[in-house]
């Protein structure tokens, strides 16, 4: 594992040099100079981290281990992240321009935040209306989110890029989840032996509600754009 960490930033440092050689590079290096196609990275990266590593996994985990819940009402409860992120759907499809990348961004990652903050009060006797509005608000930040996010990394490119552009979201994403799960779970199982079973779990989402709010920080520096395609960053390639 600590070798793994260890060859990351050298592995980014060569993929780096290669692209700044490349003919036609997979990502062009400009575009990170474009806040709107940086920053959506940056945020997607943090708050999957903390929606996949504390809601996708470890909340269920909490219902099961802790509260004894079988699988059935456990997966009723879980039910509540994608049906609130279906209903941001409409929200976006009817304010998203009124409001912008920038609103619906720093909104749906303040909810993300505020569902780990609730999830840091899961106990014994946590009721299911508690638990099924907490995991709902995650839900529906990321529908907030993900197509403020997509808005702008596509306004943000060439039209050429497009494709390039929804690569590398989906990218970080991934990204994003892969770390969450492995991290947050991490966290939990490490404290047990010193916290308690439920003291662990709460350690574990304290620190996915401290990552989730660095794509709050990104979120801020977010800008509107207009809707049509292509930055200035982009036309100077």
């Amino acid at each position: 594992m600590i070798m793994l960490f260890i060859a990351v930033p050298v592995l980014c440092l060569l993929f780096v040099l290669q692209e700044r050689k490349a003919p036609t590079p997979l990502i062009p290096l400009a575009y990170f100079r474009e806040r709107n196609f940086a920053l959506p990275m940056i945020i997607q990266f943090f708050t999957n981290v903390a929606y996949m590593g504390s809601g996708f996994v470890l909340a269920p985990l909490f219902l099961i281990t802790v509260l004894d819940y079988g699988p059935t009402k456990a997966a009723y409860l879980i039910t509540a992240r994608p049906l609130f992120f279906g209903l941001a759907g409409p929200i976006v499809g009817i304010a998203g321009a009124a409001l912008g990348e920038r609103r619906l961004s720093v909104t749906g990652a303040l909810l993300i935040v505020t569902s780990a903050v609730g999830l840091t009060h899961y106990d014994i006797d946590t009721s299911d209306p508690f638990i099924f509005l907490t995991l709902g608000v995650a839900g529906l930040g990321l529908g907030l989110m993900t197509p403020a996010m997509t808005t702008a990394m596509t306004n943000a490119v060439h039209p050429s890029d497009i494709a390039m552009a929804s690569g590398a979201q989906q990218m970080m994403r991934q990204l994003g989840t892969t770390v969450g799960i492995g991290v947050i779970a991490s966290i939990q199982v490490a404290t047990e032996p010193q916290l308690g079973l439920v003291g662990s779990f709460r350690q574990a989402f304290i620190v996915s509600a401290a990552i989730a709010s660095i794509g709050v920080i990104g979120s801020v520096g977010m800008r509107n754009t207009s809707g049509a395609h292509g930055s200035h960053a982009a036309d100077q390639r």
